[in-house]
């Protein structure tokens, strides 16, 4: 079956070839066959046709022999290396498309609170402003389709923005190392390679002394055209892997705001070591 899947025109001809090999054999029918049978399968009668259908009969199974050669040799082979393959680097996929997900809902919703989501010809992604500057909302975690629960979030833009396309290129990359890579369905190759290539992932504004200034905004230029990209290969990916986790980010109230940073607060005065480890980051790698 996931030859036939693969090899769809290879196997028309298969199927067409074993016909014209039993239409010019001898094989006797079991039984009378009806006539639009016996049309179909009868062996040529006249000297000409018969010379046809020798020629065509010698090409028809050096075609089927060939093919079944290749089946047994190259293609089952093949399929069992991509199968350990996928069992190998499923885990890392998953993680991918997660990271994806995260990445492109943080600049989706930064997107509809400036109004520049659905772009047009007078809106673009491009005008997006990656500020230093904390933005509010609830998100909304999915596992493969179904909503998986709903809490008040956080995130800076300029910061998890960087962080995460950091998190993907080095998932990437990592997963482009691995040698069971390569025998890897040639979809999960192409789609990985086509996320490295994609000019988001390179001119997405950095964190730096620059981009921090509150008063600075950075912009990227090849957001409006990539996002749709990343987007139709976030789609791709997730048709190759077992567990989708996707993530929605929808409105927040001023009460929900307050009402989170209070619990924020109370949670960081009553473990210590968390504000410790904190101070000890450096944010700006």
């Amino acid at each position: 079956m996931s030859f036939i899947k693969r090899h769809k025109f290879l196997s028309i001809v298969f199927v067409v070839c074993i016909f014209l090999m039993i239409k010019n054999s001898s094989i006797p029918y079991l039984f009378t066959p009806p006539s639009f049978v016996s049309l179909l399968f009868d062996k040529p009668r006249t000297e000409f046709f018969l010379g046809v259908a020798q020629i065509v009969d010698f090409f028809a199974s050096a075609y089927v022999t060939s093919l079944l050669f290749y089946y047994m040799v190259d293609f089952l082979p093949t399929v069992k290396k991509e199968e350990k393959a996928k069992e190998i680097v499923n885990t890392k996929l998953v993680s991918i498309y997660l990271y994806i997900s995260q990445f492109l809902a943080m600049i989706e919703y930064a997107a509809k609170q400036e109004d520049l989501l659905p772009t047009s010809t007078t809106k673009s992604l491009n005008d997006l402003a990656f500020r230093n500057k904390i933005i509010y909302c609830k998100q909304t975690t999915l596992k493969n389709g179904v909503e998986n629960g709903t809490i008040p979030y956080s995130y800076n833009l300029l910061k998890d923005c960087d962080k995460y396309r950091k998190i993907i290129l080095d998932a990437c990359g990592s997963l482009s190392g691995i040698p069971s890579f390569s025998f890897c369905d040639i979809n999960v190759v192409n789609i990985i390679s086509e996320i490295q290539l994609l000019d988001v992932l390179q001119t997405l504004p950095s964190v730096n002394a620059a981009t921090l200034n509150p008063q600075v905004d950075s912009y990227c230029m090849s957001l409006n055209k990539d996002y749709e990209r990343f987007l139709v290969l976030k789609e791709k990916l997730g048709k190759l892997i077992d567990v989708k986790w996707d993530y929605k980010m929808v409105e927040i109230t001023p009460e929900e705001i307050l009402k989170y940073q209070q619990n924020q607060d109370k949670m960081l005065s009553e473990n210590a070591e968390i504000v410790e480890m904190l101070s000890k980051c450096d944010f700006n790698k």
